[in-house]
């Protein structure tokens, strides 16, 4: 059997999270730092031995010139292999940013199209009950019509546009775009049940004597 390939991590990979990307880039940054204090201290260490070596020419100093040039080259190998895998934790810290951006982007729209699915059920409810307000509203005025009818002239329509406006203004006051109706002080503003109530008992008063309850009752 012929040896199986191993595969090679493409450019492409990414790392799992953005939290991961940076930590591997801090830690290579952390060694780079290191590896420049090593290097730092070959540079000092050169200059006492280059001397030691070209002034006196002592094996041991011919020696030691040779191991620091040595370090000096392999630092330098590594320095720039460091700067290399930094470039590369670089950007892998920014493909997972882009990553979790993409993430988080794709969540936002999803929610936001839950959001739109309330809206236009918000919506559809809002005309349902601007609906039932102009049929509700059509029969309070056929009702107070076969009031005239049956011999009241009180309560008359001009009394119901006035207390249905103030009904419909305090209720709308209520709504988040409130500063397009007129402000009702608290003292004027009502409900429908509330005003209505206040007729119907006046009309149950009138309806009552006129069946002479209000007599048999004082009997």
């Amino acid at each position: 059997m012929g040896k199986q390939s191993k595969e090679r991590p493409t450019e492409r990979s990414v790392v799992s999270t953005v939290a991961d990307a940076e930590a591997v880039l801090a830690d290579l940054e952390k060694r780079k730092a290191a590896l420049l204090e090593q290097k730092a201290a070959d540079a000092r260490a050169l200059g006492a031995c280059s001397y030691q070596a070209h002034a006196h020419g002592t094996k041991e100093a011919v020696d030691e010139l040779d191991r620091v040039t040595e370090d000096i080259l392999r630092h330098d190998t590594e320095c720039r292999s460091r700067d290399a895998a930094i470039a590369q934790a670089a950007e892998r810290v920014k493909q997972a940013q882009a990553v979790e951006a993409q993430a988080a982007d794709r969540a936002q729209a999803l929610q936001l199209r839950e959001v739109l699915k309330d809206m236009r059920a918000a919506g559809e409810a809002c005309d349902v009950a601007l609906a039932l307000l102009v049929e509700a509203g059509n029969r309070l005025s056929s009702s107070l019509d076969a009031v005239h009818a049956a011999g009241f002239s009180h309560p008359h329509h001009q009394q119901l546009l006035s207390m249905a406006e103030r009904a419909t203004i305090s209720a709308l006051m209520k709504l988040p775009w409130k500063r397009a109706f007129p402000v009702l002080p608290p003292g004027q503003q009502t409900s429908f049940a509330r005003f209505i109530s206040e007729w119907e008992r006046m009309l149950e008063n009138a309806i009552a004597a006129k069946l002479g309850e209000n007599e048999t009752e004082a009997a």
